[in-house]
């Protein structure tokens, strides 16, 4: 996953890569997953977002300098299945492309099939970057923070100290 990638890599200055990564997410951890793969020299980095590029809650600086710095985008696409060689290495994702319907409850438009024939992306190594949140436990001897209800830290907006 993205942030065991991330936190490797900023403790050793190093982490294993191979040459086509394939990353799946929208958010920081994914962009930043991504742009650090390539500056650990891989040939061919791609994010795959089942929504549209405007709809990343990754900041839209980040997302253009990966693109600047030679990050592949492959949106409205949703990985249904890991796929392996016959030794049982990764060998890419089957994908299923995705279109737009109504808003959710978070005011995104919520991902939907837009049909039923499948496709392929080549890779040999994945980074998840989905589904992640902050470990709260770890905060314990921080004191008392408040949280709001998508679990971020309630802090004053221009000092940036916890409320």
């Amino acid at each position: 996953d993205a942030l065991s990638f991330l936190k490797q890599y900023n403790i050793r200055g190093n982490v294993k890569i191979k040459k086509n990564i394939l990353v799946i997410g929208g958010g920081n951890a994914a962009v930043d997953a991504a742009r650090t793969a390539v500056r650990l020299g891989a040939d061919n980095v791609t994010i795959i977002y089942r929504r549209e590029r405007d709809q990343m809650p990754a900041y839209q600086e980040e997302v253009e300098e990966a693109i600047v710095e030679g990050v592949n985008l492959v949106d409205l696409t949703q990985p249904v299945e890991v796929l392996t060689d016959a030794e049982g290495n990764v060998s890419g994702i089957k994908c299923l492309k995705m279109k737009l319907g109504d808003f959710d409850k978070q005011g995104r438009r919520r991902p939907l099939k837009a049909g039923e024939d499948y496709f392929e992306i080549k890779g040999d190594q994945i980074i998840t970057a989905i589904g992640q949140q902050l470990d709260k436990s770890v905060l314990d001897e921080v004191g008392e923070l408040e949280f709001y209800e998508n679990g971020f830290i309630k802090v004053n907006a221009f000092s940036l100290h916890s409320c």
